[in-house]
Parts: structure tokens; C-alpha cells; sequence
């Protein structure tokens, strides 16, 4: 589930987000499918 927190980590510590922990994928296919 994506959160309005976990957009905020996506936007200001993407970098930080190790792969294993990554709800960035769903978020970068909803900002470039």
C-alpha cells in the first residue's frame, strides 16, 4: 500500500530505499508506465 509518507520518502530519499524495501517500482510505474 502506498502511503502519503511513502510518496514523501520516493520524493526527498529515493537513493535511500534499499530494493528489497522498494514501494518506489509502483510508485515510478505510475509516474512512467
Amino acid at each position: 500500500m502506498i502511503t502519503e509518507a511513502t510518496i514523501g520518502r520516493v520524493k526527498y530519499f529515493p537513493e535511500q530505499l534499499p530494493d528489497s524495501a522498494v514501494p518506489t517500482i509502483a510508485a515510478s510505474s505510475e509516474a512512467s508506465p
